[in-house]
């Protein structure tokens, strides 16, 4: 559960559709047979404030309580997935994604801008996975492409934009720097917060002291809605304040994490496991790639991160000659 909830506060889950197959995924969670998480019991579990350690119950007039039980994620994290929810609407996941056409979703065909769709074909004695493209209005609809030509070439689009290993010497030494000016950030961030609870609870303070001199009803009801908007604003200054390191775990750790994606995108690929291809997919492309059914890939829109890398590896290099890099100009 805390993997999920962190996982969709961090984007690696896109929908509620995504959490709740990939806690089913897990043996435990199962019941007679079935699985035992729906798409609403999820989104109610990302709703759930009790997971960041905090009781959230109206109808008893319980609002963001601290709870005695020790939280799985920050109220941080947890405020991160309400704004998720709270945006744009994801199409949901659909359910015949499977570990047999991991790039479905990903491959637009290159004629129309459509997804590819795929499935097994059957043929006279056995079925055929292929991928094909289905909007009518394409020149290229019913053409099927058969999985092991369109899954190859891939492969070997992912071996083309991996960076040379000695990049990483350079890489390390930036996620170092990187790594002390969160830390440095984080302490300050703490300070900061720190420093604005006293001021709230003034606030807090005063407005009930004018409850206790109010008659009004509706001034009544004012002040303690303003009251309730201090609390939540306190509560989530405390969470910063005692939750405020850069991220979670042990710097080595957490690089070398990040470098065996940058470093070797096709080994996490070739491991076959669907968690991990999609990974690949989502961290290494920023939109979906189109391809050709006769030219194959056309230019991967690859992010940022492996851009620079793989442009640093392959761009030329020389000593700047003697004239400089200025342009010539005439003697005065």
């Amino acid at each position: 559960m805390k993997e999920a909830l962190e996982g969709f506060a961090a984007g690696r889950f896109q929908t509620t559709s995504e959490v709740a197959r990939f806690i089913n995924g897990f043996p435990e969670t199962r019941r007679r047979g079935r699985y035992g998480l729906s798409r609403q019991m999820a989104k109610n579990a990302l709703l759930n404030p009790i997971y960041a350690g905090y009781m959230n119950v109206p109808k008893w007039g319980i609002s963001m309580h601290p709870g005695k039980h020790e939280p799985l994620i920050s109220l941080k994290t947890w405020r991160k997935i309400q704004d998720r929810l709270a945006g744009n609407a994801h199409a949901p996941a659909r359910q015949d994604l499977n570990h047999d056409f991991p790039l479905r979703g990903f491959i637009a065909c290159a004629c129309c801008g459509n997804n590819l769709t795929a499935a097994w074909s059957k043929g006279r004695n056995t079925h055929y996975p292929y991928y094909t493209c289905q909007n009518r209005h394409c020149e290229m609809k019913g053409k099927s492409v058969r999985r092991e030509k369109i899954e190859g070439e891939f492969e070997t689009l992912l071996k083309s934009i991996t960076p040379a290993p000695r990049v990483f010497a350079m890489v390390k030494s930036m996620f170092i720097q990187r790594w002390g000016q969160m830390t440095t950030l984080s302490r300050q961030t703490a300070d900061e917060a720190r420093a604005e609870i006293p001021a709230l609870e003034a606030k807090t303070g005063k407005l009930v002291e004018r409850i206790m001199e109010a008659t009004n009803p509706a001034v009544i009801s004012a002040y303690e809605k303003q009251i309730a908007a201090l609390d939540r604003r306190r509560l989530f200054l405390e969470d910063t304040a005692k939750n405020a390191s850069p991220v979670q775990g042990k710097f080595d750790d957490l690089y070398r994490t990040a470098c065996t994606v940058l470093a070797n995108p096709h080994k996490l690929w070739a491991s076959g496991r669907y968690e991990l291809q999609r990974i690949v997919l989502r961290m290494l492309f920023t939109e979906r790639i189109a391809y050709c059914r006769n030219e194959g890939y056309r230019t991967a829109p690859i992010s940022e991160p492996l851009r620079l890398l793989t442009s640093y590896c392959t761009a030329p290099k020389g000593m700047v000659g003697p004239a400089g890099l200025e342009p010539a100009t005439k003697p005065l």
